[in-house]
């Protein structure tokens, strides 16, 4: 129970401002933390992309790149790709000659511009261009990309598909105004999955808690709200 006097509305829009500040913080020092780390592994420029008007998340990147370093991660699955594929790609280099990175992108367009980037890691990487189409999971709409690749993941990254790419309706519902998407894709891979192998979930708060909700396996589990960050960690 909140006292008399105070106003628990005002009290927890305090809360929140103070936390985006913190947040604020956190990230421009973990920015600039990233770029010093790439900069002295001497990759800064490769993980760009030519002819894009936004930058790229350094802070995503390091984490990638460190996950996939520390794990010893040799193949990715990735949904979307973008500066976070260059990332990978250049850590997977490091692992060995046959790691790869296997990225499902609705958008011919930025097939063509992440290819265009990958000038040092292109045998790393393998971009598949297919559209998504909308499944009815239980009582869930979501997509599923129509040509997945054949493989076993060690690490599954979701940051896509882009849901005004995903045109396909069922009762005639899609995404359309909502901004929600869910991708189903990896409950068809999660019985292949070997034990640590570890789901990384780019902000989608409505698909991280679908995959808590149909994942049916046993993963510890951490969220890194400074990041938008979700992690599954398969344990069995």
């Amino acid at each position: 129970m909140f006292p008399f006097f105070i106003n628990k509305n005002i009290f927890t829009n305090q809360l929140r401002i103070l936390f985006n500040i913190y947040r604020n913080y956190v990230i421009s020092n973990s920015k600039n933390k990233a770029i010093n780390f790439f900069s002295k592994k001497k990759i800064l420029k490769d993980l760009k992309l030519s002819n894009q008007t936004w930058k790229p998340n350094y802070i995503d990147q390091e984490f990638l790149y460190k996950l996939i370093l520390q794990k010893k991660i040799s193949t990715v699955l990735e949904f979307g790709t973008g500066y976070s594929t260059i990332a990978m790609a250049a850590a997977l280099k490091l692992i060995n000659k046959k790691s790869k990175i296997y990225c499902l992108e609705t958008s011919k367009k930025w097939v063509v511009n992440v290819e265009k980037g990958l000038t040092k890691y292109k045998k790393y990487v393998e971009i598949i261009h297919s559209k998504c189409e909308m499944q009815l999971i239980g009582t869930s709409l979501a997509s599923i990309y129509v040509k997945l690749p054949n493989i076993t993941p060690d690490l599954i990254y979701v940051d896509g598909p882009d849901p005004n790419t995903v045109k396909s309706k069922i009762f005639n519902l899609n995404y359309e105004k909502t901004n929600t998407p869910i991708s189903a894709d990896i409950l068809l891979y999660e019985y292949r999955l070997k034990p640590g192998a570890i789901i990384v979930v780019d902000g989608r708060p409505n698909n991280v808690i679908f995959l808590k909700n149909n994942l049916k396996r046993k993963y510890k589990f951490r969220f890194k709200r400074i990041y938008s960050r979700s992690i599954f960690e398969l344990q069995q």
